[in-house]
Parts: structure tokens; C-alpha cells; sequence
């Protein structure tokens, strides 16, 4: 283009050198190189943006997917003395799970297993009307293969189970001054252990019709001492 421009080019009243069109060349080469990374940027940029879109395009399906899960209980919450199966505690196939409550139970072993147990205390007893064979301190867990109940739900941590469930009768065995003392917790399928998945554990603080152990499960000191036991445990528990 050069090689067909003339020493001067009048334009209006201005007169252009050569050496004024190599600075117009410098300066638009300029502009085009910082255009060209102005592009760049935008199309990471844009990039960027579809990413993050997703992400919470994502964070939006799954916010979603936890409430249609909440609202299964929403009827314990607001009749929470209601004891039949309805929502999320729907039966399946022989008695499994729900799809939902299968969906809760993985979420809560995928977040809570390192941070939160879950304990449920209680007063034995048998069917006799009085016994005195029986005594003690009694731990249960539930395990992935119950007698009963085989199929409801098959993903529960055995291992942390069993092992905060010895943990707990081993220090309440200690604590405690019960006629006898069981030397292992026990696989039971309680409602209370078989519908969660947190870390769980069920103990019997002595039999109420054993007239001897009602004695002792009457006066403030032994139960204390149970709890302390339960205590003890637990902190063993979580200092793995």
C-alpha cells in the first residue's frame, strides 16, 4: 500500500507524511493486539460464566431435589405423635425402604458419619411380670443383615455401629454396679436404629421388672453413674 503513496498525501488542509502513516500502522497494530486480548478475555470470560452457570444450575436441581425430600416428613413435623407409615416412610417392595428415605439415609452417612452419633436411651424389661436371671446394662446396633426386616436398607456403617456400641457397654460396665454385666452389644432391628444412618446405638439401662435392678435405677446417683458411662464412651468413640 505504501509503495503506491506519494512523499505527501493532502487531506483538507492537513498534509500526511509517510512517517505519519507508519505511526497510523503503529498505533492501529496496537489497538488490533489489544483488541485480539480483549477477546480473548471475554471468551474466557464467557467461558467462565457457562461454568459457573451450571454450577449453579446444579446447586439449584440439588436444592430442589432436598426439599421434595423434606417435605416427605413435613407431616411428623407438624403431627409429631403420629405413628403410622405416610410421606417419606412409605413401605416399599417387602418392606424397604423408600426410594426417598434410602436418598436421605446415603446423604446423611456421605456428610454426618465423622461428626454426629445418634443415641437412644431406655429402661429394659422382659415379658415376665418379675426376673431376676436377667440384669445389667444391655447395647444394641443394627447391622446390614438383621433377622428381621433383611431388605429395608443396606448401606448402614456396621463397623463405627459395633464399635461405639462396645465403647459404650465397656465404660457403663464400669460405671455401673448391675448384678451382671452382657460382655458384647447385641444386632437388634429397632426403629430407632433401622430408619437413620448416622452412627447409632441403643442402650438399656437395667430391667424394670427385675426388682433388683429397679432398686438401683430409681436413685439419682445410679443413673448418673450410667450417663457418665455413656460419656465416657462416647468421647472414646470420637477420640479414634
Amino acid at each position: 500500500m505504501r509503495q503506491e503513496i506519494k512523499d505527501q498525501v493532502h487531506l483538507g488542509n492537513e498534509t500526511l507524511t509517510v512517517e505519519h502513516l507508519s505511526e497510523l500502522d503503529n498505533i492501529i497494530n496496537s489497538l488490533e493486539s489489544v483488541l485480539k486480548s480483549v477477546r480473548t478475555q471475554t471468551e474466557a470470560l464467557e467461558q467462565e460464566i457457562q461454568a459457573k452457570n451450571k454450577k449453579i444450575s446444579a446447586c439449584n436441581s440439588e436444592i430442589a431435589e432436598l426439599k421434595k425430600l423434606l417435605s416427605g416428613f413435613q407431616y411428623y413435623f407438624d403431627n409429631p405423635s403420629y405413628k403410622e407409615r405416610t410421606g417419606i416412610y412409605k413401605y416399599g417392595a417387602s418392606k424397604t425402604a423408600s426410594g426417598d428415605l434410602k436418598k436421605v439415609m446415603d446423604l446423611t452417612r456421605k456428610k454426618y458419619q465423622d461428626d454426629i452419633i445418634y443415641l437412644s436411651i431406655h429402661l429394659n424389661a422382659t415379658n415376665d411380670s418379675k426376673q431376676t436371671y436377667i440384669s445389667g446394662m444391655y447395647v444394641f446396633y443394627r447391622n446390614n443383615n438383621p433377622s428381621t426386616n433383611t431388605g429395608y436398607y443396606k448401606n448402614y456403617n456396621v463397623s463405627e455401629r459395633s464399635r461405639l456400641s462396645s465403647l459404650l457397654l465397656q465404660e457403663t460396665n464400669k460405671s455401673t454396679k448391675f448384678a451382671q454385666n452382657a460382655s458384647t452389644p447385641r444386632v437388634g432391628d429397632f426403629s430407632v436404629l433401622r430408619e437413620n444412618n448416622l452412627v447409632s446405638a441403643l442402650a438399656e439401662v437395667g430391667f424394670m421388672n427385675n426388682p433388683n435392678d429397679l432398686k438401683l435405677v430409681v436413685q439419682d446417683s445410679v443413673r448418673e453413674d450410667a450417663a457418665y458411662g455413656m460419656l465416657k464412651g462416647i468421647v472414646a468413640y470420637f477420640n479414634k
